[in-house]
């Protein structure tokens, strides 16, 4: 296993100075055994008991200790007083918004899971992760809801940050929608140019805890399962506060090498700026320690861990290619063309969508783009996003949805989602709670196109609020009304 106790500007420092390829050598052979994460439906009794009293002991530990289980939450987020200079060191450090993103929450969850191992004594220990790709496992799992008490280490309330009853009691389970990864699986670049949430991975830039735009995994199905799950789930301050976060992520950090896995020029990032970017943790001893992401390509020779099994969805090889063929990066530089559309559009969670209609001044532009083939993209740019509350509703955003057409994710014209993780304003930390946001709408344009009376400079954008849960029928769950977000500026652009 690879850490380093050093400081951060001498850990870079030897980094820099090491070949490369000799240090990828010295991390493959230290790692040993290899342990296997397995899915939580899996788990034995005695791996469950193992798991609990896991989670138990660190929770009992003082918030100043670094192994405890408040201290390894608070690294991810948190309002929590700093009363320490390792807590000053660790808090607040969670990655979003960024191409760091999938990186630092695979150490996170490296050392998190040492420090279980430890605290449970039991030296087989893994962190096991919930598979809700597959559709008999998106209720939140049993050993998490019952028993629902303070016996029971898993279940959050302990926490003050009860999640919605229809999770807790299981009659809720997460919508097809909203764990759909296809359209993120379907960019074959990983990172975005700098402003642009078009990548699977996140957008260039420094580290941020709380960076916009999100990447496109990022946004869906990461930030969705997040906000359906509400309670402490529902934002970034008090994620990690919940036991299930960690089987979330592991879940994340198991479908980063599936989408490597698909080939078609997907790999990670090759520069030396994020191979060597240090961040700091802490392992079972409570000692801080430096990773980078380039001790992390490899959870099974670099780290010692692997999955047990691959997702058990049914996304094809030909449903990725035909997907990604509609997706091409999206180029840098500056707009051949924009135009402000509309300001301060409300969203309210009401029972019908909310249609807002433009017709684009540089149509010609627009038409041109989409009779071209390869990389040139009609693009629509949320500026100035606020969500006014932490809110289980997201939005679904369809581009020029035909009249008395449902608004189904499958239908082709679904360009992406909204949600309020990392976005709420007046919370503390965050600001004034701003964000951007970046939607390709190029196929969805083109499809349209083929509609009978069409216009090509007309653009519709049709927002659709979800819990992002359903019941067992597949009914989707109701939401009260009211006001859930603003977006200050809209924009069309032609790049």
């Amino acid at each position: 296993m690879i850490d380093s106790k050093v400081s951060r500007r001498s850990f870079t420092t030897a980094l820099m100075a090491t070949p490369f390829a000799a240090f990828l050598g010295k991390a493959a052979s230290a790692a040993t055994p290899v342990y296997t994460r397995n899915s939580v439906a899996t788990l034995t009794t005695k791996q469950i008991a193992s798991l609990q009293l896991g989670f138990a002991t660190m929770i009992a530990r003082p918030t100043t200790d670094p192994t405890s289980f408040r201290f390894q939450a608070n690294m991810h987020g948190t309002t929590d007083p700093v009363t320490t200079p390792q807590q000053q060191l660790g808090w607040n450090a969670c990655q979003h918004g960024t191409y760091f993103f999938f990186a630092w929450h695979r150490m996170y969850l490296y050392f998190f899971e040492r420090i279980l191992r430890a605290a449970a004594g039991d030296p087989t220990l893994t962190l096991p992760y919930w598979d809700w790709t597959d559709p008999a496992q998106r209720q939140l799992p049993l050993i998490f809801r019952e028993p629902a008490d303070a016996t029971n280490s898993l279940y959050a309330p302990w926490q003050n940050g009860h999640r919605p009853e229809a999770v807790d009691d299981g009659t809720a389970q997460l919508a097809d929608a909203t764990v759909d990864y296809t359209t993120a699986f379907a960019f074959t670049n990983f990172t975005a140019p700098a402003g642009s949430g078009q990548g699977f991975g996140g957008q260039l830039g420094a580290p941020a805890q709380f960076g916009t735009p999100h990447g496109a995994f990022e946004s869906a199905p990461h930030d969705l399962v997040h906000i359906a799950l509400g309670g402490l789930m529902s934002q970034p301050r008090s994620a990690a506060k919940d036991p299930i976060f960690y089987l979330h992520h592991a879940n994340i950090d198991r479908l980063w090498k599936r989408w490597l896995d698909q080939g078609g020029g997907r790999y990670d990032p090759s520069t030396t700026v994020w191979l060597t970017q240090p961040f700091t943790f802490f392992d079972e001893n409570g000692d801080a320690v430096t990773m980078t992401p380039a001790q992390v390509l490899d959870t099974r020779t670099q780290l010692g861990y692997g999955y047990s099994t691959a997702p058990t969805d049914a996304i094809t090889t030909a449903a990725l290619r035909s997907a990604s063929a509609v997706r091409p990066q999206v180029a840098a530089g500056p707009p051949r063309a924009w135009e402000l559309l509309a300001q301060s559009v409300v969203l309210n969670a009401q029972p019908n969508p909310l249609n807002a209609s433009f017709n684009v001044a540089f149509s010609s532009e627009l038409a041109r783009s989409l009779a071209a083939p390869g990389t040139q993209r009609v693009m629509i740019r949320f500026e100035g996003m606020r969500f006014t509350e932490l809110t289980d509703v997201h939005y679904q955003i369809y581009a020029n949805l035909p009249s008395g057409m449902a608004a189904d994710w499958r239908n082709g014209f679904l360009v992406g989602t909204l949600s309020s993780f990392g976005r709420t304003m007046n919370m503390p930390g965050m600001g004034s709670g701003e964000s951007t946001q970046d939607y390709d709408i190029t196929s969805a344009l083109r499809l349209s196109a083929a509609q009978p009376h069409h216009r090509v400079g007309d653009i519709t954008l049709t927002f659709v609020p979800r819990t992002g849960l359903v019941d067992a029928s597949q009914r989707p769950f109701p939401f009260g009304p009211g006001v859930r977000a603003t977006i200050g500026n809209i924009l069309v652009y032609v790049r």
